[in-house]
């Protein structure tokens, strides 16, 4: 109990004092792993993040647990004039390609690797994605994001502002270990689904006429063993359809969240809107018209 009592105390003045993270000199071990498979040792400083939890457990115990971040890394630099023009490139918008060239750009280094290519980011999972986008916004532009949204029910349009370490990055959760996983419908066709990538969100962008469901069924991988197609799910009766439904919009995978709540100026109505959805968000300053 004397212990825990410690550690609690110790937290407390961890916070305080800004470190980030609590982790017992995690970063020796980290650093002695980097160095022996030929890895920038460099990136140490954004690995070794380790948070120690601890907690008396009924029997008078005391439980002791340690949780490094887990995936990829990435250095990332500010936005330059120059890619700000190619998210504003029309030409490479209706491509779908202005977005991902921008996030490219951006990326110095990803998973130890330089030259990182579109192909490289195009392989992300979703979430990282997002996340990377979030953390260059605020390195090229700060922590504030004023933005316009037009409410649903009176369309006035509202002026809002948000900060993104209140906000966003405190939902941050993380992908498990698994990228692929299996479960059974009702008429019992086996299914295997994964989380969704950058290249079914271009896919998306490609679209003339883009759903939801498009990119839940481009989760699925696999239906009793062949690969999964859209003529294939078509088939599936309504059971099915809506326990696959269910299935993928629980499993979501990780990243962060960027819904904001918004209650409109005019009307009061309460709607939630997403960051990525206004252009103010990547281009600062720019309202919408």
């Amino acid at each position: 109990e004397g212990l825990h009592e410690h550690a609690n105390v110790a937290n407390i003045g961890s916070f305080l004092s800004g470190a980030n993270n609590n982790g017992l000199h995690a970063a020796n071990a980290i650093a002695a792993m980097f160095i022996a498979t030929g890895q920038d040792a460099a990136n140490v400083a954004e690995s070794s993040a380790a948070v120690v939890h601890t907690e008396v457990t009924s029997g008078g115990d005391l439980y002791v647990s340690i949780t490094l971040p887990s995936g990829g890394v990435a250095d990332i630099r500010e936005v330059s004039g120059a890619d700000e023009r190619i998210l504003a490139n029309e030409k490479l918008q209706r491509m779908g390609a202005a977005f991902d060239l921008w996030l490219n750009s951006a990326i110095v280094t990803l998973n130890g690797k330089a030259d990182v290519t579109p192909a490289d980011t195009l392989a992300l999972l979703a979430g990282d994605r997002m996340y990377l986008i979030v953390r260059i916004i605020v390195l090229s532009y700060g922590d504030s994001v004023d933005f316009d949204s037009t409410c649903p029910r009176c369309d006035h349009v509202s002026q809002s502002s948000i900060s993104i370490s209140e906000t966003i990055l405190p939902t941050l959760k993380p992908y498990p270990e698994k990228r692929e996983f299996e479960f059974v419908l009702p008429s019992g066709r086996k299914i295997i689904y994964g989380y969704t990538t950058g290249m079914h969100e271009r896919a998306m962008a490609a679209k003339d006429d883009p759903s939801p469901m498009d990119l839940l069924a481009m989760r699925v991988r696999s239906v009793d063993g062949f690969p999964a197609t859209p003529q294939t799910l078509d088939e599936f009766d309504g059971r099915d359809r809506a326990t696959l439904r269910r299935k993928l919009m629980s499993d979501p995978g990780g990243g962060v969240s960027t819904a904001v709540d918004v209650t409109c100026e005019a009307c009061k109505h309460r709607y939630v809107t997403h960051l990525q959805d206004h252009v103010s968000f990547f281009l600062p300053g720019l309202r919408q018209r």
